[in-house]
């Protein structure tokens, strides 16, 4: 596999980050600059270092870009194709565990794209 990734984000995500600028641009700068950096060195060197993760107990294949700022948690849900990642659902983390309904959402709009 090559290095270089892509990131591909959907409407859903898009206007995520539309409000995320909104209340913190420095927020949005983090996720654009996060996007980059594993576009740049690749989904595999993103999953060891623990930015991205497989959902585990799922026969779905979902995966999980985990974004920390000081104060918030961004999650940003999708599938992974070869060297690209489909973002088709993001939220702001407020629990230790990644609710249930966040994950059913993800897996609607995956199938609804045919991703899965």
């Amino acid at each position: 596999m090559s290095l270089e990734s892509t990131i591909y984000t959907y409407e859903y995500v898009d206007k995520f980050i539309k409000e995320i600028e909104k209340e913190n641009r420095v927020h949005k700068e983090k996720i654009e600059d996060t996007f980059d950096i594993i576009a740049r060195v690749g989904i595999d060197k993103a999953m060891r270092s623990g930015d991205i993760k497989k959902i585990r107990g799922r026969k779905e294949p979902v995966y999980e870009l985990r974004i920390s700022t000081m104060e918030l948690e961004y999650r940003f849900m999708g599938a992974r194709q070869e060297d690209s990642l489909y973002f088709v659902h993001a939220f702001i983390k407020k629990t230790r565990k990644t609710d249930k309904r966040e994950i059913d959402k993800t897996i609607k709009r995956l199938k609804k794209y045919k991703l899965i």
